[in-house]
């Protein structure tokens, strides 16, 4: 899947807990905010089904 850029905000604690995160996992920010979103996706049992109806019909 291509990767697309995005800019978000952050407060500065979150901005600290993202790098705390990433040498703790030497990982790089988007590899530790991709993993983030994914576990919380399967908290809320997000499923294929829902992903692809999400891109249809928003013509992703």
């Amino acid at each position: 899947m291509a990767k697309k850029q995005t800019s978000v905000r952050m407060t500065d604690e979150v901005r600290m807990l993202l790098e705390i995160l990433c040498e703790k996992r030497n990982h790089n920010q988007v590899e530790v905010i991709e993993a983030g979103i994914r576990s919380e996706a399967r908290k809320e049992k997000i499923t294929a089904k829902e992903i692809q109806n999400f891109k249809n019909k928003n013509k992703i």
